[in-house]
């Protein structure tokens, strides 16, 4: 070939309004590609919540337990309280068996504090209302000197740890005397 013979010349492909078929298969690829991320993603943030929400489920179930526990094991003290206070109720005030029950109320005082630093406080209901939640009614007095349902006397002390109650307390409860109630009955009753 001579220089002076023409080669054809090369143009470049002109941009039509559509893209070529490969083109189309690079854009199809592309955006099955990006939709499966996007579909990834989604999965992976929904797993993420599951995990967050799972794990905060079982601190919340570990703390419960752990509350649950410590209520069981205070409540086996409660009986040992309850002997303790009969016992320093009837101490000695005099002699050798004064200073022994001293040093009871002194052993009674520390095992106190142990409890209440766990979170456990007495409930003191003389003179409030009777409230189901806290009081257990054992018995009842006729009265005018109370209100219906007034605490007269708190025969075994009751316990709450944590604001709830692990032991009501058992009540002495005030009643009206028969026909002081200021309703009459209906006729015929």
């Amino acid at each position: 070939m001579t220089e002076q013979q023409e080669q054809p010349e090369i143009r470049p492909e002109t941009e039509s309004a559509e893209p070529a078929p490969a083109e189309n298969n690079l854009l199809a690829e592309l955006e099955a590609a990006r939709r499966q991320s996007e579909e990834y993603l989604a999965v992976l943030q929904r797993l993420q919540a599951d995990f967050i929400n799972y794990r905060k489920r079982v601190e919340q179930e570990f703390d419960e337990l752990a509350r649950a526990t410590r209520a069981r094991v205070i409540q086996r003290f409660l009986p040992i309280l309850d002997d303790f206070e009969r016992a320093l109720r009837h101490r000695p005030t005099n002699g050798v068996e004064a200073n022994w029950a001293e040093g009871i109320a002194l052993i009674y005082r520390k095992l106190w504090q142990v409890l209440e630093a766990e979170g456990l406080k007495k409930i003191e209901p003389v003179g409030g209302k009777f409230d189901p939640w806290e009081h257990e009614a054992v018995a009842s007095e006729e009265t005018d000197a109370a209100e219906e349902g007034e605490i007269l006397e708190v025969l075994r002390p009751g316990y709450k740890l944590d604001h709830r109650v692990i032991r009501p307390a058992q009540v002495k409860v005030a009643r009206r005397p028969a026909g002081a109630s200021g309703a009459e009955p209906a006729p015929g009753l």
